[in-house]
């Protein structure tokens, strides 16, 4: 074997790696087995402080880096801006820790197969307890992501194939879980599955104008005291009519269900990208530093996939309508949103490393400013600086080859002499 080829993949060479140390193999199990069992009652009112509290104090001792240990705390905060509670934020903990210790355990263990025990102690707990098998096997969904996680590590693949390879191990257990609960509303309602989602699409149409309706009910109490009284609750009603009409909210139900597929790869994409992250760091952590490689930490997008996200982007400023054109530009514009995001992020943070005093703060009183008058649309503004950033840095490095080829190939003399 080549140097070359062990500074490429230093898992070819295993027996050269140091051994993990056995407190460190025997925590990471209990973790695995404690997200594991925890996944089918997280939404029970005492099980998410008590996983949260558990995977911090997790990620505090593995990642032992104050940067990556605030960077992956602060995933709680996500479900906690659109969701009431911590059950979202610990589900999302759970998949991201499970995933990522069993992927720590099948690359480091001599036997692999013992990262599976968790698991069936796992589903047998769970299988006790609800006395039902379906949401006991719930435990297992980490089994995909975490495989395939470690088959790219194993295999020294670029962290952004690590990460599209988990977002695949994600997409499989949620496309069975759907479908089979699909399946069976469909077969309890006697209709084919085309039926089944035509008629729940129906539903959510007339939940939201339900909805609509419940809050014009409820204006009279907030125009009490007001002058005019009844005349502004006539016009407000009429605002609110004209602008939340039934059509628009069918439209708006119609462009939610053509957009599920961008949806589902966006929301997979969070923790598939933090289980990556994790793992990196767990091998840091805890003595492993051999084998996490330049390519294991550094996420790049093609510049082919920058100036198609561009596009869509601009397109979605201006489309609309429930177009089969318009749903596909708007589910390829999700599904490639979070991985500029990140990008933009990484570039953000690059500027501001070598920031020092006045300019350091400058430059995050203007990132505060823009978060706050963008509000959600920040997402989107740093994808797009994420793309903008991944094409530049693609010509960069082209033009360096250029470079570099030329001198090698004319000794260091002017080609155009």
């Amino acid at each position: 074997m080549s140097d070359s080829e062990k500074l490429e993949n230093p898992w070819k060479d295993r027996d050269s790696l140091p051994s993990p140390k056995g407190e460190d193999i025997a925590l990471a199990m209990l973790m695995l087995l404690l997200c594991a069992l925890c996944i089918p009652f997280c939404f029970y009112d005492w099980v998410p402080p008590v996983l949260l509290a558990a995977v911090f104090s997790y990620i505090v001792y593995a990642v032992r880096k104050p940067r990556a240990v605030i960077a992956l705390l602060l995933l709680a905060v996500i479900p906690s801006a659109f969701f009431s509670g911590l059950s979202v934020s610990a589900l999302l903990f759970a998949l991201v820790v499970g995933t990522g210790c069993f992927a720590y355990l099948i690359t480091l263990c001599k036997s692999p197969y013992l990262a599976v025990l968790p698991f069936v102690v796992a589903f047998g707990i769970a299988r006790v307890i609800l006395r039902d098998t379906e949401p006991a096997l719930l435990t297992l969904v980490c089994i995909p992501s975490g495989l395939l996680l470690a088959i790219a590590t194993r295999k020294a693949l670029s962290r952004t194939v690590a990460v599209i390879m988990t977002l695949i191990g994600f997409l499989i257990p949620l496309g069975l879980i759907l479908w089979i609960v699909l399946g069976r509303m469909a077969s309890d309602m006697g209709v084919e599955l085309a039926q089944c989602l035509a008629y729940i699409r129906e539903e959510l149409t007339a939940f939201l104008i339900a909805v609509r309706e419940e809050f014009i009910r409820t204006m009279p109490t907030l125009m009490e005291g007001t002058d005019d009284a009844a005349g502004r609750l006539a016009q407000m009603e009429q605002t609110v009519r004209s602008v939340l009409s039934d059509a628009f909210f069918v439209d708006l139900t119609a462009s939610l269900f053509n957009l599920l597929p961008g949806i589902a790869v966006l929301l997979c994409s969070i923790p598939a990208y933090a289980a990556q992250f994790l793992l990196a760091y767990q091998y840091a952590g805890t003595g492993m530093e051999a084998v996490v490689t330049p390519q294991s930490l550094k996420f790049i997008m093609s510049p082919t996939s920058a100036i198609l996200f561009m596009i869509a982007f601009l397109i979605n400023l201006f489309a609309s309508g429930n177009s089969f054109a318009v749903a596909v530009i708007g589910n390829f514009y999700l599904m490639l949103l979070p991985a500029f995001c990140v990008v933009g992020a990484q570039s953000i943070g690059a500027i501001l490393h070598p920031a020092r005093g006045g300019a350091r703060l400058f430059l995050l009183l203007l990132i505060a400013s823009a978060i706050c008058c963008l509000g959600v649309n920040t997402f989107s503004m740093l994808a797009f600086f994420g793309a903008y950033e991944a094409l530049i840095y693609a010509v960069r490095e082209k033009m360096a080859r250029t470079v570099s080829e030329g001198g090698d190939d004319h000794n260091g003399e002017d080609p155009m002499e």
